[in-house]
């Protein structure tokens, strides 16, 4: 294009963009009252009292928290009520999912109702609607844990998909309404692909013109010695020092991000999930620990069981190692990135970059496998540089870490699967000056595929249930239709890139692709852009038949692994879009500096501070040989891991996997299905028929146990006692109802 019509095409896509932008905003500005639901936030669970907050909100989701942040995050509830403009008749598929309780009502008739505290599950129902206007009621409560809401909608038979906002109506809408409402819709998509023609034209137009300034500036006479000696000097500094500055670098930036992190350390009390991993640490033996049925990889369990036996303290051992794997990963990319773009200034950017991704920081510090993950994936990007693009001869190493890092991490399945087979197919590498034997080739990959079979259904087939699954669903690449399996892909496969960089970089995501692109375009790194391309292409499998989740959002922490191939990717498209450049390592140099500064004012993690471990020790010290006890399952896996009573585990069909028992006398873990009330309250009954005590004690946590509190009374038992902690926990002291010396703290 001539460089005349550069600048006009650039004057035309900004006054297209702010027209758009101008045009959706005054559309929306005359639907403000009229589009939307109504949302009422209550402080409470039961919808009492007038509303904290209410506001005509865009879509029925959990946003006004983070709009609201001294708004509660625990026992609150919040109403939706609006009209939903159904586009056609027929049967209508409707998903509700929360985590805690969620209700979906449609004309006034109940459809869906979530009424458990366990955990984020979806629920669906179909039924049958008109098209047009139906009034539409959804109600969420929140206890403790995490908070999370989602309800979505499809024509039977379709891929579920969110609830439009121009569909959403605070009263019965009009023809006129519901035109000006799709209209304000429209423009507002039109406004964001015209902003971005005009940011990709922008941001060509800077380079281009930054590149051509540099030559002429570089062949211009009198600067040209001062900036062929700034250039040479530079070039000199990274041959002669890049290495040890690399590593000089990388090592302050890990040693400053564990400065931020260690405040996460050793809380008082872990955290509810960790504390039921923590408990296959207090377990006799380590075989013991690793064949517990839990969804985590049998060497994660071993090594936090190791870990734990090296210190006396309760957390700090088993935060230690997502700490380690979490500081080490980032550091590998980063020679990863400058073996593949012989930078080491680009190297120190992915170093940043994976430190500073906050899902990563945030797993680093949980007792969690997914930092392990991380390290894992970055370890399979080195070998794949020293197999794929230095030609070393390390098949049969490779096919062996690959076989151990499976019991290691799960998703080093995609990783060692696609890096063994892309070897085999590679052209001849070297050994003794000779190219490797085909035989020995295929002997290696046959080998290596009998063995991961072996152990995929033997160690790894057994840790999934249908209740985890279940809890997972809406992760799974869905296989009704290509234009469902688009949708997931553009929707959370992109969310997913996106989540690898820290907040404000996001929008480098889009460099990934041009970074693939540069691998498989040279011939030197062909070989690995195909072991790259593979990966995702297993995950994107393992997703579709429900093996391995790709997860977003709050449920990012299964995605975390592929953060190290984004980050490295990124980085590698960064350098392909600035190699020409004739100021090159000036531009590495600056965008190193922007990425430090930007991840230095990142807020470090943080861990819940929990003082459940208090109850823990009242439980202990109150209860006597003659007492009964009675604990909720999260209640069990507190008591079970901070008290010295010993446990033993049980095979589950929940989202745990498993269930912890305290193996002490007169004590009884309830059902996760008796916990509210569902089937298996008769446990309950069961054991305070058979048990005689005079005073027995209820330890529950994060649920609603008023149904099983309900049926310790009903059997005699009156309230003596009750202490309250944080995330709903409770200890209350029953006596038998001819005691009379009981007191409430």
């Amino acid at each position: 294009m001539h460089k005349r019509l550069w600048f006009p095409l650039l004057a035309l896509l900004l006054a297209i963009a702010a027209g758009l932008s101008a045009a959706a905003g005054w559309s929306k500005g005359r639907l403000r009252g009229s589009t939307g639901v109504a949302e009422a936030f209550y402080q409470g669970t039961d919808f009492s009292g007038p509303p904290v907050l209410e506001r005509a909100a865009c879509a029925i989701d959990l946003s006004v928290l983070d709009e609201h942040p001294s708004l509660s995050r625990r026992f609150f509830s919040i109403r939706f009520a609006g009209t939903w403009l159904v586009p056609a008749s027929g049967p209508v598929e409707i998903y509700a999912g929360g985590d805690d309780i969620v209700r979906v009502f449609i004309d006034n008739g109940l459809i869906i109702e979530r009424n458990q505290t366990l955990g984020f599950t979806t629920k669906a129902a179909t039924t049958t609607l008109s098209a047009g206007p139906h009034h539409m009621l959804v109600e969420y409560v929140q206890h403790g844990g995490d908070a999370s809401l989602k309800v979505l909608w499809a024509p039977a038979g379709q891929a579920p998909r969110p609830i439009q906002p121009e569909s959403l109506f605070m009263g019965v809408p009009d023809a006129r309404l519901v035109a000006r409402a799709r209209l304000a819709a429209r423009l507002g998509e039109l406004a964001r692909w015209a902003w971005m023609a005009f940011g990709t034209v922008a941001l060509s137009l800077l380079l281009f013109s930054v590149g051509r300034a540099g030559r002429r500036w570089i062949a211009g006479g009198v600067p040209h010695d001062l900036a062929r000696r700034t250039l040479d000097a530079v070039a000199r500094w990274q041959t002669q020092y890049g290495r040890p500055a690399f590593w000089l670098a990388s090592g302050a930036a890990a040693l400053w991000i564990a400065g931020t992190r260690m405040p996460a350390l050793n809380p008082q009390t872990l955290w509810s999930d960790d504390v039921a991993v923590a408990c296959l640490t207090k377990l006799d033996s380590l075989w013991a620990a690793v064949t517990v049925p839990a969804p985590l990889a049998p060497g994660f369990v071993g090594s936090i069981w190791i870990a734990r036996r090296t210190m006396a303290d309760p957390e700090i051992p088993l935060q230690v190692l997502p700490l380690m794997f979490g500081l080490a990963g980032p550091v590998v990319v980063g020679i990863v990135v400058s073996r593949l773009t012989s930078s080491y200034l680009l190297g120190v950017i992915a170093v940043v970059l994976g430190l500073g991704s906050p899902n990563l920081a945030q797993y680093s510090v949980f007792v969690k496998p997914y930092s392990l993950d991380y390290a894992l994936t970055a370890l399979f990007l080195l070998l794949a540089v020293h197999l794929l693009v230095d030609r070393r001869e390390v098949r049969l190493a490779v096919a062996a870490v690959g076989l151990a890092s499976v019991l290691f991490s799960m998703p080093s399945i995609f990783l060692s699967f696609a890096l063994v087979h892309v070897a085999s197919l590679s052209p001849g590498s070297y050994e003794a000056g000779r190219p490797t034997s085909k035989w020995r080739r295929w002997g290696t990959v046959a080998g290596f595929d009998l063995l991961l079979v072996v152990i995929y259904f033997i160690v790894l087939n057994g840790r999934s249930n249908p209740a985890l699954r279940e809890w997972w669903n809406d992760s799974f690449a869905p296989v009704t239709s290509l234009a469902a399996l688009g949708d997931f892909l553009r929707i959370t496969g992109w969310t997913a890139m996106r989540e690898a960089l820290p907040t404000p970089l996001v929008a480098f995501a889009p460099l990934a692709g041009a970074g693939l692109a540069a691998l498989v375009i040279s011939p030197k790194t062909r070989w690995f852009g195909l072991f790259v391309a593979l990966v995702y292409a297993g995950a994107l499998g393992a997703s579709m038949l429900h093996t391995y989740p790709i997860g977003i959002g709050l449920k990012a922490r299964v995605s975390i692994y592929s953060y190290a191939i984004t980050t490295a990717l990124i980085v590698v498209g960064f350098d392909a879009l600035t190699r020409w450049l004739p100021v090159r390592t000036l531009v590495h140099a600056a965008a190193a500096v922007a990425v430090i500064l930007c991840v230095t004012r990142l807020t470090p993690p943080a861990y819940p501070q929990l003082d459940q471990i208090q109850l823990v020790r009242a439980l202990e010290s109150s209860a006597t040989a003659n007492d009964a006890i009675v604990l909720n399952t999260p209640g069990a896996s507190l008591a079970g891991y901070y008290a010295s009573w010993p446990i033993s585990t049980h095979a589950d069909q929940s989202s745990y996997g498993f269930a912890v028992r305290i193996e002490r006398p007169r004590t009884l873990t309830l059902p996760r299905s008796a916990e509210e009330g569902g089937p298996g309250l008769d446990v309950l009954d069961d054991f305070l028929e058979a048990e005689h005590s005079e005073r027995m004690f209820f330890f529950s946590t994060r649920r609603d146990t008023r149904a099983a509190e309900n049926a310790i009374r009903a059997r005699g038992f009156e309230e003596a006692r009750r202490k309250t902690g944080n995330v709903s926990a409770q200890l209350v002291e029953y006596r038998r109802a001819d005691s009379k010396d009981g007191r409430r703290d």
